[in-house]
C-alpha cells in the first residue's frame, strides 16, 4: 500500500509540474539532471509523464542539438552525492 500511495503522490507531483513548466523547460530541466543520454530517452520520458507535441515542440534542429549536448555533458559529469 505505502508503494501505490508513494506513486500517487510522485504521478501528483510530476502532474503539477507539468502544468507549471512548459514541455520544453521540463526537457531542459530534465536533460540536466543527467539521468537521460540523448533526446529520445527525454522525449519517452515527456511523453509518459502526459506531455503532448513532445517530438514536434522538440523537434527545431537548434534545440534538439542544444538538448542532446546538455544530455551528454551531464550524464558525463561527476556525482557529488
Amino acid at each position: 500500500m505505502d508503494g501505490r500511495l508513494a506513486e500517487a503522490g510522485r504521478l501528483f507531483h510530476v502532474r503539477m509540474t507539468i502544468m507549471t513548466l512548459s514541455t520544453i523547460e521540463r526537457a531542459y530541466a530534465l536533460a540536466r539532471t543527467g539521468r537521460y543520454a540523448n533526446v529520445a530517452q527525454l522525449q519517452r520520458q515527456l511523453n509518459e509523464d502526459g506531455c503532448r507535441a513532445v517530438e514536434a515542440l522538440l523537434s527545431p534542429r537548434n534545440i534538439k542539438s542544444h538538448l542532446e549536448a546538455i544530455c551528454a555533458a551531464s550524464s558525463k559529469a561527476p556525482r557529488t552525492s
